[in-house]
């Protein structure tokens, strides 16, 4: 299974999810932040995705809302308009 890490609390944590992840045999890719998560699950296949709430550049619900619209066949998510405190415009 492939499987995307997005934390960026403490960089143990992060190892310590990907080291036992990929003992179990999964395939891990870790990205540090929002912006960078939004790029991996853009440009990857992930079988699953564990995303920290409270993320810098661009936090973790906004990074599953923005891959959502991009899932439903709706067009790039614009990550900007998908702020905390703001609601995301789905495409017409």
């Amino acid at each position: 299974m492939r499987v995307l890490v997005i934390e960026d609390d403490d960089a143990q944590t992060a190892a310590y999810m990907v080291k036992g992840l990929t003992e179990a045999g999964h395939t891990v890719d870790h990205a540090p932040n929002g912006r960078d998560g939004l790029f991996l699950g853009t440009s990857g296949d992930y079988d699953a995705m564990i995303v920290d709430r409270m993320l810098p550049g661009l936090d973790g619900i906004a990074v599953i809302q923005a891959l959502r619209g991009r899932q439903r066949g709706g067009a790039d998510p614009d990550p900007e308009r998908a702020r905390p405190g703001r609601r995301a415009r789905r495409p017409a």
